[in-house]
């Protein structure tokens, strides 16, 4: 029976997700249609409301479709623990994707107590290839969880559509899937229910793994919370993609059970089959456990030999023969995808350190050229040990060093690889030089600086600032002004030590030098100062003196270019180095202010704002830097990359890849990534209301003030002063 006008109108007005004034029009409208379907359908044509809220409401769930501040545009699929919508922020008019939990019949405690596992692990990851978890509430006595929304398809839909899939494709996925486990495994979780339909593709073919709803905070909870949590009826994951301990017993899984689910996804994306089909769930679980693995060049062509090695190792039935850890699986995919070619993903991990087994694009740029000058005998070797990757020149720096000076230069840590290779490439290209002896005198004086340098003390408080008579404040007309600091060049330890707390994997410690001085933002660019150059603010709550917010690294670009035609130019964001130095003024601990930070030094989650505050409103560093700690994320230069082991001069992050770097920490997120050393990664275009910039700009050299030279007291690590310029923006 048809549903009537009076009928549907009244839904539709108890719904709310119509405004007062449309309902009126919509009304008025009323006598042309014969019945609610009717009209409902002229809604649909008029992009009054979606097919999905027409059904609803004509089925008298009108009410369901909103959620707090959220409106419900579309369901988007099912996931174990709940339904996944497509939503519209009302004050934002942001789209946004909601998970909302199983019926309030199915709703108890456990459920609960999943869920807001759920939340905290998946709110504690920001990375290029993880869905971002926004916010979690509770409406109508359900309870949901806000997250980005993805504009694609997962991988099992995408296979379904195109048929098949290219062995390069295929590897381009797995390989951004393992980058983003790599990430959560650094921060303690494991997913747990990796499998296609968990790894979303978008337009541009980036990955985003989905639904942490069956994560595993590492050393988080005692045994009988894991267990209850984990040991509902059903079976917790998909068997289809599930490791042979994870089958039997969820109490031990740890990040290798991800890489068999990761390496029973690649086979089923390159076959379009499961490893093991079967009847039942648990003969499936045996055959994971007992039966031989599927060998994938039987069943697809293109398969090389050493992808098939990847891949049986990937799916090893004992854990112990799997790779150790997802930065092993990168560093094999990452060398596979070279092979195979054809790829439609940049690699994110050519620079990876020699901790992890790779070498530097410097090394890879020279091997290069000394293949193309065919220099026989001096070309560089490439052997693997291990595990891991040595790089040395063959014939050269075997007969170069004696036993007692390689143990020297290993104990003071100058086995510096990058040095030595450019070294040799710079001597081969000079007629009549004794290379072995050359090398010999440079090992001597860097051991020289070694020494020099570990005869100084670790400064661990703060540099106080002294800039009296060397500030410069000009008027820049319409009240704008933008504030920068000089900042000496000097060297510092990049990264964070083992102890440290918070400390994640990407913080190898090792020690930078920047050469040259350099101009820093006094405080993150404000929402003025941003209008001004481009014409708009698309910040998320307007106040002049906020930092600009719910910018991607694209967006900063963009200001950068217009502001250096206002201006005599040379402004860019800083390298991650350039940061990093900046934030310390000099110091090694955890933040600028020490070990400890509070709300009464930063705005961070603790300090229950919720929301950005003016810039300045903290007392500045060493180097008279306002905000360094909380308030926004702030973008870099840099690709996102890893660190090298050992010292390096002047960084500039990683040669490829598609990720940028993002530092500082932001009101939305916990203490730990307000640390000076503390790093995310994501896509350029990633936008949110935690994420501004703040500027750096080359510094005329010539025209800067020279930092000291350094003192021979032994505190001494780096002038103190920075010096503030004023910089007016143009007519």
């Amino acid at each position: 029976m048809p549903v009537t006008l009076e009928t549907f109108l009244s839904q539709l007005s108890s719904s709310g997700i119509v405004p007062e004034e449309k309902l009126k029009v919509v009304v008025s409208k009323k006598a042309s249609f014969a019945d609610g379907e009717a009209l409902a359908r002229d809604m649909i044509k008029s992009r009054l409301l979606t097919k999905f809220q027409a059904e609803q409401i004509l089925g008298g769930k009108g009410k369901s479709l909103t959620m707090g501040k959220y409106q419900i545009l579309e369901k988007i699929g099912a996931g174990g623990m709940g339904q996944v919508y497509k939503a519209f922020h009302s004050s934002t008019e942001r789209i946004v994707a909601i998970k909302v939990i199983l019926g309030q019949g199915k709703i108890n405690s456990e459920v609960v107590k999943r869920f807001e596992r759920e939340v905290k692990a998946a709110a504690k990851l920001v990375h290029s290839n993880i869905i971002t978890v926004f916010d979690a509430d509770q409406a109508d006595g359900r309870i949901f969880m806000v997250m980005e929304y993805i504009k694609g398809d997962d991988l099992g839909g995408l296979l379904r559509k195109k048929g098949q899939l290219s062995v390069s494709e295929v590897v381009d996925y797995i390989l951004q899937a393992a980058r983003g486990l790599k990430y959560a495994h650094d921060h303690g979780v494991i997913h747990r229910d990796i499998k296609p339909g968990n790894i979303l593709v978008d337009s541009s073919g980036n990955v985003k793994i989905v639904d942490m709803g069956l994560a595993k905070l590492e050393n988080q909870g005692d045994e009988k919370t894991i267990s209850m949590l984990t040991a509902p009826a059903a079976i917790m994951g998909t068997v289809d993609f599930m490791s042979p301990e994870q089958g039997f017993s969820s109490k031990n899984v740890d990040g290798r059970a991800d890489i068999y689910s990761l390496g029973a996804t690649l086979f089923f994306l390159l076959t379009r089959k499961v490893m093991f089909p079967g009847d039942s769930a648990f003969e499936k679980l045996l055959a994971h456990r007992e039966s031989p693995i599927p060998s994938l060049s039987n069943t697809r062509d293109g398969i090389t030999p050493d992808l098939e090695i990847a891949f049986m190792k990937m799916v090893a039935k004992k854990v112990e023969d799997r790779y150790a850890s997802m930065a092993e699986v990168i560093s094999t995919l990452s060398r596979l995808q070279t092979e195979i070619g054809e790829s439609s993903v940049a690699t994110e991990d050519v620079a990876t350190n020699y901790f992890e087994g790779g070498a530097p694009p410097e090394t890879m740029k020279i091997e290069s050229e000394l293949t193309n000058k065919g220099r026989e005998g001096n070309r560089e070797t490439v052997k693997q040990v291990g595990g891991k990757t040595l790089y040395y020149i063959s014939g050269i720096l075997q007969k170069a060093y004696s036993p007692g000076i390689l143990m020297a230069a290993r104990i003071t840590g100058l086995v510096l690889l990058v040095f030595l290779v450019l070294l040799v490439l710079m001597l081969l290209m000079k007629p009549g030089t004794n290379v072995k002896e050359e090398i010999k005198k440079q090992i001597a004086e860097l051991a020289k600086l070694k020494l020099e340098e570990e005869a100084k003390a670790k400064q661990k408080e703060p540099l106080k600032k002294d800039t009296s008579g060397k500030e410069e404040v000009e008027d820049l007309g319409k009240g704008i002004k933008l504030d920068l600091v000089l900042i000496p060049a000097g060297k510092f330890k990049m990264g964070s030590p083992e102890s440290e707390v918070g400390r994640v994997n990407n913080e190898l410690q090792h020690e930078v030098t920047l050469t040259k001085p350099y101009y820093m933002g006094k405080y993150e660019v404000t929402q003025e100062q941003y209008e001004a150059v481009i014409g708009n603010n698309p910040s998320s709550t307007k106040v002049a003196k906020l930092p600009v917010s719910d910018v991607s690294w694209e967006d900063c670009q963009e200001f950068i270019k217009k502001l250096n035609a206002k201006t005599k130019g040379g402004y860019r964001l800083p390298t991650e180095a350039e940061w990093e130095y900046a934030c310390r003024a000099g110091t090694s601990t955890a933040y600028s202010v020490g070990d400890v930070i509070t709300p009464q030094d930063a705005n961070y989650l603790d300090s229950k704002i919720g929301k950005p505050v003016a810039v300045g409103s903290y007392k500045a560093n060493g180097f008279g830097l306002y905000d360094m700690h909380g308030n926004v994320w702030e973008w870099c230069e840099d690709r996102e990359g890893d660190y090298p082991a050992g010292a390096i001069t002047d960084p500039k992050g990683a040669a490829t890849g598609k990720s940028r770097v993002c530092r500082g920490g932001s009101f939305y997120f916990n203490v730990s990534t307000a640390r000076s050393s503390a790093r995310v990664n994501l896509a350029p275009s990633y936008r949110f209301s935690s994420f501004g910039f703040r500027l750096a700009r080359t510094a005329d050299v010539k025209a800067a003030i020279a930092p000291p030279e350094p003192k021979p007291d032994p505190a001494a690590v780096m002038p103190a002063t920075g010096n503030l310029l004023v910089v007016p923006f143009s007519e």
